[in-house]
């Protein structure tokens, strides 16, 4: 799945990939020399939680925006996302918006997937 997503993020115009991680802790590893404008994140990662890690990149850095992908289509989890700092919020069984997801966050704007 990351391999996949990662391709997809590297076909965005005007986007370049930094890389992919198994868990938070890695992700926050190379943040700080990376500094991405945007990060997808899921919020089932092992150690770290996806929330926890989205509320971790904002204290590091506000202007990195970040895009939750979760397999709960329920407006209690976006809300929650969106609480810690997400900008978008992404349903897993509906992959085709991820793209959309990504290039409105991008262009300042805040996405949530069609939710239950």
């Amino acid at each position: 799945m990351r391999e996949t997503l990662a391709q997809l993020v590297g076909t965005l115009p005007g986007v370049e990939f930094c890389g992919t991680a198994a868990s938070a802790e890695e992700a926050l590893a190379n943040f700080d020399s990376d500094l991405p404008d945007v990060v997808l994140v899921d919020v089932s990662l092992p150690g770290m939680n996806g929330l926890e890690l989205v509320e971790e990149i904002g204290r590091r850095s506000p202007a990195t925006r970040c895009v939750m992908l979760s397999a709960h289509a329920s407006r209690q989890y976006a809300e929650r996302a969106m609480r810690v700092g997400a900008r978008g919020y992404v349903v897993k069984s509906r992959p085709s918006t991820i793209r959309s997801a990504l290039t409105r966050v991008l262009e300042g704007e805040s996405f949530y997937s069609s939710l239950d």
